[in-house]
């Protein structure tokens, strides 16, 4: 056993520390598929195999245990990547110019850093980084290191476990609880716990930022602000004081429905914040939100309805955020209405 105690600062080894730090939207010790944004395949240990040197390709999704890769930091800002179909638990290793699978060590052939990617056509994505080369993939599903990443170089992170999605709606002078069966049975049949929470104050919804894969919100808003009951709000602020870029790494998809929520607050303490930035930049692979003011609910229901509908029948995000617009059928409710940040070519039901 080991103690600790105070002491002179005397410049010596047991006087420094070492602070690890997870990527940002990554969470540690838990299952993600990783899919290739140029191939569309995800990373693949052939055959189920679990002996030193078994070849990892991409491959057709197919869900098994030999798709699922448990993200261990290992210090110095990199990950292993532990195969879930190893019950020895052999990791993601490089071998020449390309991966396999091997035991696990203590050795930097088996450390990568994982970059987000915050562009506006790939923001969300990661790159996989070994030294000064990129995990890329062609159209076969073969894997090599590049310098150049481009989208070959491009991966999504899918976290395996579902946990809960949640909706709070109102009836107060807008009624958006019509949306509520829809979203609970389309969220379910994608093995969420679904909830729809009526007419609550920001407490819950605030808190549940940090452990909700779903989270949607039907109220009133203005610029940077989402409105609750007894004019209760969060605000970008509110989003801003979270410690780090982790702290909504488990939140797939954010959704508000509030009126200019999507805009760049102009008073108080969220004055030049974005909600939809700051709910991005603390982890949420997707968020999203409108620009547009008076939103109407005959819109606004439909709208929502058919994204979670589509979203349970297997579409990347981006997908069900077109068919709701076509569906919607209303300039206030449409591609130039929505301002999002992250990655829509996530499927909500993988």
């Amino acid at each position: 056993m080991g103690y600790i105690q105070l002491w002179e600062y005397e410049n010596v080894p047991q006087q420094k520390w070492i602070f690890e730090r997870a990527a940002t939207g990554v969470k540690n010790n838990t299952y993600y598929y990783l899919k290739n944004t140029y191939s569309d395949k995800y990373l693949d240990v052939s055959n189920s195999a679990d002996t030193n040197g078994t070849s990892v390709r991409t491959y057709t999704f197919n869900g098994n245990s030999n798709q699922k890769w448990k993200t261990v930091i290992t210090g110095n800002n990199t990950y292993k990547f532990v195969a879930g179909s190893s019950s020895t638990g052999k990791v993601l290793n490089v071998s020449g110019s390309s991966v396999n699978l091997w035991t696990s060590a203590n050795a930097t052939y088996q450390y990568f850093r994982l970059v987000r990617d915050n562009s506006i056509s790939w923001g969300g994505r990661y790159y996989i980084q070994y030294g000064s080369k990129y995990l890329v993939s062609d159209i076969d599903g073969q894997l090599y290191f590049s310098e150049n990443k481009g989208t070959h170089g491009l991966w999504s992170l899918e976290k395996v476990t579902k946990g809960t999605a949640r909706i709070y709606t109102q009836s107060d002078d807008i009624d958006s609880t019509p949306m509520d069966s829809s979203f609970k049975s389309n969220c379910s049949a994608m093995g969420y716990t679904a909830y729809a929470q009526h007419e609550t104050s920001r407490t819950a919804p605030l808190s549940h930022l940090t452990s909700t894969d779903i989270w949607v919100h039907a109220w009133h808003g203005e610029p940077a602000y989402l409105h609750f009951k007894d004019k209760t709000f969060i605000s970008a602020y509110h989003i801003q004081q979270q410690p780090d870029s982790t702290s909504y790494a488990g939140l797939r998809c954010m959704i508000t429905f509030g009126c200019e929520a999507a805009k760049i607050g102009v008073s108080g303490t969220a004055t030049g914040l974005n909600i939809i930035d700051e709910i991005y930049d603390r982890g949420a692979a997707f968020a999203m939100g409108f620009t547009k003011d008076k939103i109407p609910v005959v819109s606004g229901i439909p709208w929502g309805r058919k994204f979670f509908e589509e979203a349970a029948a297997g579409k990347t995000i981006l997908e069900c955020m077109i068919a709701a617009d076509s569906y919607a059928n209303n300039p206030l409710v449409n591609t130039g209405a929505r301002y999002y940040r992250g990655d829509e070519s996530q499927r909500l039901s993988r």
